[in-house]
């Protein structure tokens, strides 16, 4: 971690006092159980909105929206800093009364207070989250006045009183309900462990090598995904993820001649795909498993087929783009970014922390105890290979060694802090869905307005992930959809966790869904190019996101238990997505029968996603010999240089 120019030098020394101490706190806790959750959420908390003033001031990112004067954010810090820690005390230090003696009738120092925590948590919606801050601020004016909305909106209104303790002393609901406890008591450990592998640069010398190592042109740009995966694993963020993967792919691949709209679709397909991949899935789907109430390990098992389908989807149509823009020939890495002995070291060691992390997951081990442990295996490993590499040199070696244990750290405690404060801030519109009813309401009028059709009320969910997901992260999206989504599937027969990950897919598709697609949007800007022209790649090359969050109820064995039959249906899946891949992209023998076989394909692949019986097994026998000619076409065309 390194002085930021500009930066005061004392900040710099408060930054990462606070980071060591937030460090030792969570550890502490996982050690110990100090406090048990929710107490320790109500310390935490508080904490995390200090950690986030200092970071952005230090950084010299606004505080308050569109307010770029340093004063300025300085004051509005200190004082979001001092009522978040003087309310969060107060809240802290009359937890045991507010849970016993005084639940229920709340006096006015604890709704002030409640109600400051409260104000704190929001502001920073406005400043980090302004899309998800305006959906809170509807619905809390809908919570106080709902008898003056129309329709499924209508409600009694609460009372200020109730409002107030719902959203923050009633510990069960509002700020420092379960999301919160969540990002503190179980995602945390998983932060520590990417923040290893990022902070010691195992992340960047498994690019290295991925980079180094596919030279036929053709393959390159195959690289978003095997760079993406683990970028997408370490970032946490869809947006992060695209943005990283971009600036490392789009220019290898553009030099090949692919058009730069389509390179810079290929990162953000990837990226986003990313937060689909176990071990260590979006944050999403640690809430899912909360949800649920099933260790992460059920959940992340269970995701693997999934993933891979979408994946297997976009390699295919990444590679019959490349095989029409792409010359042959063999590309050769510069020196400059050939890997040496330490990133195959490094390489080596990140295989094995994941390696441990699933196995201890399998086996009996707490999923954060689980992450905790091979936080150490890769902390170990990656201080006696730095070690090691540069012996003789001793004592910058310990000093590159601190180095790199601060960056990992950094990474940890000011991740786990964004992320504590962002299901904070669901959590206030998780309390007012539930304390004016309208999760039910809204899942009641789905089933209504599907007239009890499967596939119909599939549709209607899709369509309310996406209107609600428009410019919302993943894991907002999926906190305000899955109350709605799940029980109205159930209703309709469809098991928990099929219903539950299509409320998953719904939350990742919603990153690049049009118009308001966020990785389309950062993607390009790095690449300096058209955003619709990306856009219209996206969905083309990211086509599997939606199959996958429209499939799930129709075809729940993708993702019920892992076995053969998740297997098979996962295999049929993703042959129907090359399908469509190949229908977009791929190369046919005669312009004559160019149009007629792409329909063909198309929908055949579709019959045998949504299809079942005999109508499905048509499908496959249309899709397998035209995806396979597609292919064999495709590998003898000549580029023509149009993707």
């Amino acid at each position: 971690m390194r002085l930021q120019a500009g930066s005061p030098r004392f900040l710099y020394y408060l930054r990462l006092v606070l980071i060591t101490l937030y460090s030792i706190l969570v550890l502490y806790y996982f050690m110990t159980g100090w406090e048990g959750a929710i107490r320790f959420t109500v310390l935490m908390v508080p904490f995390s909105v200090t950690l986030w003033v200092v970071d952005s001031i230090y950084k010299g990112e606004p505080l308050v929206p569109r307010v770029r004067n340093r004063y300025v954010n300085v004051a509005v810090g200190s004082a979001l800093a001092l009522t978040s820690l003087a309310s969060g005390y107060y809240i802290y230090a009359n937890f045991w009364d507010l849970v016993s003696v005084r639940m229920g009738s709340y006096n006015y120092t604890d709704l002030l207070m409640g109600a400051l925590v409260a104000i704190v948590i929001l502001w920073f919606g406005a400043v980090k989250y302004p899309i998800i801050f305006a959906i809170v601020a509807f619905f809390l004016v809908n919570a106080l006045h709902g008898r003056y909305f129309p329709g499924i909106l209508r409600n009694p209104g609460v009372t200020y009183t109730r409002l107030v303790s719902a959203l923050s002393v009633d510990f069960s609901t509002g700020v420092f309900e379960s999301l919160s406890q969540l990002a503190l008591t179980v995602i945390s450990a998983f932060m520590l462990f990417v923040g290893f592998l990022s902070g010691f640069g195992l992340v960047d010398s498994t690019n290295r090598i991925v980079l180094s190592k596919l030279r036929r042109p053709r393959l390159i740009p195959l690289t978003n995904i095997l760079v993406g995966v683990p970028v997408g694993m370490v970032t946490g963020s869809a947006g992060a993820a695209t943005a990283t993967v971009g600036s490392l792919t789009v220019p290898i691949v553009q030099r090949l001649g692919v058009p730069l709209a389509a390179a810079a679709a290929m990162a953000a397909a990837a990226g986003v795909g990313a937060q689909l991949m176990p071990p260590v899935m979006g944050a999403a789907a640690f809430v899912m498993a909360d949800a649920l109430g099933v260790p992460y390990f059920d959940v992340a098992i269970r995701g693997f087929v999934p993933a891979l389908a979408y994946f297997a989807g976009l390699a295919l149509a990444i590679y019959f783009i490349s095989a029409r823009t792409v010359k042959a020939g063999e590309v050769s890495p510069r020196a400059a970014d050939s890997p040496g002995p330490q990133d195959y070291a490094n390489l080596g060691l990140f295989a094995i922390g994941i390696a441990a992390l699933v196995v201890l997951m399998a086996t009996w081990m707490y999923a954060p105890i689980a992450a905790l442990r091979s936080a150490a295996v890769v902390l170990a490993g990656a201080a006696a290979i730095h070690l090691y590499v540069n012996r003789g040199r001793w004592v910058g070696a310990v000093r590159g060694l601190g180095v790199k244990l601060v960056r990992s750290l950094e990474f940890f405690v000011v991740e786990t802090a964004n992320l504590t404060l962002l299901l904070a801030l669901l959590g206030i519109l998780k309390a007012l869905f539930t304390i004016t009813g309208l999760s039910l309401k809204l899942g009641t009028a789905i089933v209504s307005a599907g007239a009890g059709n499967l596939y119909v009320v599939t549709l209607l969910s899709y369509a309310f992930g996406y209107i609600v997901g428009m410019g919302v992260p993943p894991l907002g999206t999926y906190v305000i959809v899955y109350p709605v989504v799940v029980p109205a599937l159930m209703r309709l027969g469809v098991r928990a966790w099929a219903a539950q990950f299509t409320a998953f897919f719904l939350a990742v598709h919603a990153e690049f869904a049009p118009p308001m697609s966020v990785s389309a949007a950062t993607i390009s800007r790095i690449a300096r190019t058209s955003f619709t022209s990306v856009l219209r790649e996206l969905v083309k090359l990211g086509i599997g996101m939606p199959i996958l969050a429209l499939v799930t109820p129709l075809k729940p064995e993708l993702v019920l238990e892992p076995g053969i039959n998740q297997v098979l249906v996962g295999l049929e899946v993703a042959t129907a997505m090359m399908g469509l891949g190949a229908a977009a992209y791929g190369s046919f023998h005669s312009r004559y029968i160019d149009l007629p076989v792409r329909l063909l394909l198309a929908i055949g692949s579709l019959v045998t996603i949504f299809a079942r019986g005999l109508p499905e097994l048509l499908g496959l026998a249309v899709v397998v010999p035209l995806l396979a000619y597609a292919i064999y076409n495709t590998r003898k065309a000549k580029p023509t240089g149009r993707a």
